[in-house]
Parts: structure tokens; sequence; C-alpha cells
């Protein structure tokens, strides 16, 4: 199960760019270290 997490993630990083990645990861960490859960923000229409 965590990898296919794992894999998800890095699916989903790869078609963000790089401002969208580094808030992403920030979003992990944030998490990761804090302990708060979080929605996922909005999508972006393009």
């Amino acid at each position: 199960m965590q990898r296919m997490i794992a894999m998800h993630m890095l699916n989903m990083k790869a078609g963000l760019d790089k401002e969208q990645q580094k808030k992403f990861l920030d979003l992990i960490e944030n998490a990761m270290t804090e302990g708060k859960e979080v929605g996922c923000p909005p999508m972006q229409q393009n």
C-alpha cells in the first residue's frame, strides 16, 4: 500500500511545474512534521 501511495505522489509531482512542485513538497513536509491533516488544493484548469 505504501508503495502505491508513493508512486501516486511521484506521478502527481511529475505533472506540476516547479512552483507547484515546491508547494506540493512543502505541503507533504508540513503534514509529516506537524502531523496536520490537510485537504488537497483545488485543481487549476489550464
